[in-house]
């Protein structure tokens, strides 16, 4: 399982199960990792939980030095946001989007520099992007609706990381608002 974890980047234990089969096949087709059926179904059928019981030695063991981000106080918004993984785009109609920033800052986030917001929708691959000046949620809703103005499609739904710009609550009312019927 470790080894899994390694490779994978050290995921979570639900993103884990989730890329596990790709991750395991490609492993074996670039001969990295050679393990026999019995145990490939056994480590395909273990849970999110039990994989994060079962790595919980290996990361304490590293001590925080391999962390991906530091760590921040989780939000009642990221608690009431949902984890879509690697399994959750399978047969998603056109209109849910993901969504991102870029930072155009010549790889030195020092100083001012521009941000551009790029929504791509995950059945279509159709893109939309705009300029923010910052990067900040109240923006990020302002150029939403913008952009809903401008699209083809109907905005259904909103995939994103945990970036304070997206996991904030001026944003989490915008897709509460829009979500009620319009009467």
């Amino acid at each position: 399982m470790e080894t899994l974890w390694e490779a994978s980047d050290h995921l979570c234990g639900k993103r884990l199960a989730a890329v596990l089969p790709t991750l395991m096949t490609a492993l074996e087709r670039h001969g990295h990792w050679q393990v026999d059926s019995d145990l490939r179904q056994k480590l395909l059928q273990i849970s999110p939980a039990t994989m994060d019981r079962l790595l919980a030695p290996a990361r304490s063991a590293q001590g925080g030095q391999h962390r991906r981000r530091r760590t921040r106080v989780v939000t009642g918004v990221r608690r009431r946001t949902t984890v879509r993984t690697f399994n959750g785009w399978k047969g998603v109609e056109p209109g849910w989007f993901e969504m991102d920033l870029v930072a155009h800052c010549g790889g030195r986030m020092e100083g001012p520099f521009l941000w551009t917001l790029v929504l791509t929708d995950v059945a279509s691959g159709w893109s939309e992007c705009v300029p923010l000046p910052s990067r900040d949620g109240l923006m990020v809703r302002s150029a939403l609706q913008e952009l809903q103005t401008l699209m083809p499609l109907p905005l259904r739904g909103l995939d994103v990381d945990n970036d304070t710009a997206f996991m904030n609550e001026e944003l989490e009312r915008w897709c509460a608002e829009a979500a009620k019927p319009v009467e």
